[in-house]
């Protein structure tokens, strides 16, 4: 049966649209030149405008779905979102600060759901924000401190990543995400780490040593995945090139 009219309005009404002042970067290059601007987040989608009043038009549009969300918090000093998200066709990195704790739990409870595919209004976006809320807290006490410090980053990440991030703000990050799988069942935790693994971006690809065909041949990365050939850089693994088996004319081997 088709939902009734007041049911499709408790729906929509159940997407909640959060909107405020944030502090906003963009790219590595630019994260300390941070600038107020007014956003506005429906669904899984940030909207950016110059100010509340909008009369400017859109500046840009971020999509946070499949996206990567991250914090950097110093408790009563800074909060700050920093999230690689999609801005049109290409994969673009953020950052949105403010300094007060129940805004930044408010808007980064919704970036967290709206990477996972659910929107603002979800039901869990109460208990997202509330475990939030626990992790600030725990910053802020001396034994968590103690805690973070106490804990080996290469038990958790590998050593390219801590080449490109601080400890001080990986451990954080654990202690984050330890809170939101920490309330699952044995099975629960077992079929969420096999979803986390299945959503990586390498998930499922063989990488081989190759050189392809040209008058200056050299090592090169070559992934093999169920859609398609990846080409990699072999020193810092960045995608070169993508070749789906779908659009293929022909190959050999």
């Amino acid at each position: 049966t088709e939902p009734t009219a007041n049911q499709a309005a408790a729906a929509a009404a159940s997407v909640q649209k959060i909107q405020g002042y944030l502090k906003f970067s963009k790219g590595s290059r630019f994260f300390k030149s941070a600038k107020p601007f007014f956003f506005s987040f429906y669904d899984s989608t940030l909207s950016q405008y110059k100010d509340s009043a909008m009369a400017g038009g859109l500046i840009a549009r971020f999509n946070f779905a499949d996206g990567e969300v991250s914090m950097d918090v110093e408790p009563e000093k800074k909060f700050t979102i920093i999230a690689s998200v999609r801005e049109g066709d290409n994969v673009t990195d953020i950052r949105l600060s403010t300094n007060n704790e129940s805004d930044f739990t408010m808007w980064y409870a919704a970036c967290r759901m709206a990477s996972r595919g659910k929107s603002a209004g979800h039901g869990g976006h109460d208990n997202m924000q509330a475990a939030i809320q626990m992790v600030l807290d725990m910053h802020k006490s001396k034994k968590v401190r103690d805690e973070s410090e106490a804990i080996v980053a290469e038990h958790f990440v590998p050593h390219r990543i801590l080449k490109k991030k601080p400890i001080k703000q990986i451990a954080p990050a654990i202690l984050d995400a330890h809170t939101g799988v920490s309330g699952h069942s044995l099975i629960d935790a077992r079929l969420n780490y096999i979803k986390t693994c299945e959503a990586l971006l390498d998930f499922g690809i063989s990488y081989f040593i190759v050189r392809f065909q040209s008058f200056r041949a050299k090592d090169e990365l070559l992934g093999v995945a169920y859609k398609g050939l990846i080409r990699l850089d072999p020193k810092t693994h960045a995608h070169l090139h993508t070749w789906r088996y779908s659009t293929m004319r022909s190959w050999n081997i």
